[in-house]
């Protein structure tokens, strides 16, 4: 690339030099477009890892052995065998389930 300060570049015939300048031009838009590729690229793979982190918060934690409702809480439940798939009515009452 040519440098701002140097005089005008001409040919041997006296003529300016307009070629000179094209290549330049050329040059400095085809570095500016490989740039814009790059940081597109690099913002895509950012909003990538910005979703899963996302989907990573808001996912449902895994089940556990562990009592969800006050009456329950403090007795072994493990060995306890449900008789019914329903929830407990106080469980709606005291802990509101998202779903």
């Amino acid at each position: 690339m040519s440098d701002p300060l140097e005089p005008i570049r001409r040919r041997p015939d006296g003529s300016i030099d307009f070629d000179r300048y094209r290549a330049d031009i050329h040059a400095v838009r085809h570095q500016a477009m490989r740039d814009a590729s790059k940081l597109g690229a690099t913002l895509k793979i950012a909003a990538a890892i910005a979703v899963m982190l996302v989907a990573i918060a808001v996912a449902p934690s895994p089940p556990t052995d562990d009592a969800s409702c006050r009456s329950c809480a403090g007795r072994d439940v493990s060995r306890l065998k449900l008789t019914s798939t329903l929830p407990h009515r106080h469980d709606a009452a005291v802990v509101p389930q998202l779903r």
